[in-house]
């Protein structure tokens, strides 16, 4: 024992008032400036992840197009996306090409999709999940007045053309040249 004093370390030595704990009023207050900070951050915070699941929808259709593409080149034969803008239920099919119906649209069945690779299901990007709102849409694919593109054994589109994503603030817009050059924007 040392002369004059306590042994034990400085964080032992508290008062008794101080390990008692906080009173009711102090964490009422406390709960308080939580909430009033919360409110101000959660309207940014669920439009930032709002414009993330954007993002990351018009990057699943960049890189679904680039995938057809690729395995156009591959496969030395015809493979397209078709674009359903249907409201409420738009989707992005990746297909084989087999043909047209009578409208000149190409014939996309179950039997004809394209396998995602890592997936093992057909590649279909659908924009009604993951918690996007309403609001967010695909609100143009347009190749040469079509919303289908297809790529043949040279990896070339029929039409050049783009898509284009859009939600309450931002808009992402994939467009693909004459030449096949696919190019992905956003603001």
């Amino acid at each position: 024992m040392h002369k004059g004093g306590c042994t034990r370390p400085a964080w032992c030595r508290m008062t008794r008032t101080a390990q008692e704990g906080f009173t009711l009023l102090e964490l009422t207050w406390v709960l308080f400036i939580l909430a009033i900070l919360l409110s101000v951050v959660m309207p940014h915070f669920s439009a930032f992840l709002f414009q993330m699941g954007l993002e990351k929808k018009a990057r699943e259709i960049f890189t679904a197009l680039t995938y057809t593409q690729q395995q156009a080149l591959n496969q030395n034969c015809s493979f397209g996306l078709f674009f359903d803008l249907t409201e409420g239920s738009q989707e992005v099919t990746c297909y084989l090409q087999k043909g047209y119906d009578a409208q000149g649209a190409p014939v996309v069945d179950p039997n004809n999709v394209l396998l995602n690779p890592l997936l093992k299901k057909p590649y279909i990007t659908r924009m009604n999940q993951e918690g996007l709102t309403s609001d967010s849409r695909i609100t143009e694919a347009d190749f040469g007045g079509n919303p289908w593109v297809e790529f043949n054994s040279m990896g070339e589109p029929n039409h050049e053309g783009r898509i284009t994503l859009a939600g309450a603030d931002s808009s992402y817009t994939i467009t693909v040249s004459r030449i096949g050059r696919v190019a992905f924007t956003g603001d």
